[in-house]
């Protein structure tokens, strides 16, 4: 699921209930059938319907709890980034203050808990709520989200945390990432991706007001043990807002980023374009480039694929007077970014 944030957008990967006390994850097999809109051969008979393998809801004691991110592990299961909130202070299990407390939940592959942790800042009122966690090698965990009420690590007001945890759950480092130090349009520093690297070390997209005339895209190279070793802000030099939506690393040990860029056209006019560009293994610019099909184009993920090129899926908007559509896109580029093909698709049906 992707939420735009007025004109960011913010990954969420699993849906949530706020129902007081219920944390709900459920896994299926989705398959839909997909029409070109023109110009293109017809796809194959649709797969099979959609199918539920289990559901779970989680009735744990706290007044509120939220899934906000899931991946899989070796061993089949799952770890689930969390938040919950207590609803008085003689609740044991949560932030005791009422406010969001960082949670995460190991489920085995049927989806029973296995362990679940808290981690409440006492320090700072609020934590983190973790939009992005990934499993690592160590049989351990390390996530990222956006704090705005006191980081972990250093204390600053908002930035981007950075938490690594062992198999048990216990902390082993904290890194808190920050570009700029005011705002007056929404968060500092927001993380939107998050990947492991060949050298154990991590990558981290993202977005922040940096410089402070506007938002722009980020990525940040951290070791194994969460020191930074390189950090680089992209600013358009045609004064768009941008960000940094996925990255992934390449063969060549560089990276390839993805996301997006608007422009001002008009006081009631914005141009959202695709934006994708090529960093060597130091985080040093070697291409840009930005894609717009329609009238706005949106990125949801990047690939990277076996001819040394990318392909890139999202949805491409089209509006014709007072008609809007958006439509499924994907776009596939050679190893310069150079455009090899763009394809829209409607959903059967709609």
């Amino acid at each position: 699921m992707r939420e735009r944030v007025g004109r960011k957008i913010r990954p969420s990967s699993l849906s949530f209930t706020r129902t007081a006390g219920i944390l709900f994850i459920l896994t299926l097999t989705m398959s839909r059938y997909l029409t070109p809109v023109s110009g293109t051969k017809p796809p194959p008979s649709p797969p099979p319907s959609t199918s539920t393998t289990w559901a779970k809801a989680y009735n744990i004691p706290y007044d509120y709890a939220a899934a906000y991110s899931v991946s899989q592990l070796s061993s089949g299961g799952y770890v689930v980034g969390a938040s919950c909130t207590a609803a008085a202070v003689t609740t044991p299990n949560c932030n005791t203050l009422s406010e969001p407390t960082a949670m995460i939940m190991r489920v085995d592959s049927s989806g029973n808990i296995q362990s679940q942790t808290q981690y409440d800042y006492t320090r700072y009122p609020y934590s983190t709520a973790l939009d992005l966690i990934r499993p690592t090698s160590d049989g351990g965990a390390i996530f990222a989200g956006n704090a705005q009420f006191g980081c972990p690590a250093t204390g600053q007001t908002s930035c981007a945390s950075i938490v690594k945890v062992d198999s048990t759950g216990k902390i082993q480092w904290a890194n808190d990432l920050q570009f700029s130090t005011s705002s007056s349009y929404g968060p500092l520093t927001w993380p939107l991706d998050l990947q492991t690297t060949t050298d154990g070390g991590f990558v981290i997209a993202g977005y922040a007001f940096a410089p402070a005339s506007s938002y722009n895209p980020f990525v940040v190279k951290l070791s194994s043990t969460g020191q930074i070793q390189w950090q680089h802000i992209f600013a358009d030099a045609r004064g768009g807002y941008g960000w940094a939506y996925s990255v992934e690393q390449t063969p060549d040990g560089g990276y390839i980023v993805g996301g997006g860029i608007n422009y001002v056209v008009t006081s009631s006019y914005t141009e959202s374009d695709i934006l994708v560009f090529k960093l060597d293994s130091t985080g040093t610019l070697v291409w840009q480039h930005s894609y717009l099909i329609g009238t706005e184009s949106y990125v949801d993920s990047l690939a990277l694929t076996s001819d040394g090129g990318y392909i890139v899926s999202g949805s491409a908007s089209i509006t014709t007077g007072t008609s809007y559509s958006s439509i499924i896109l994907l776009l596939k580029l050679d190893s310069a970014g150079n455009p090899q093909f763009a394809r829209t698709y409607t959903s059967s049906g709609s």
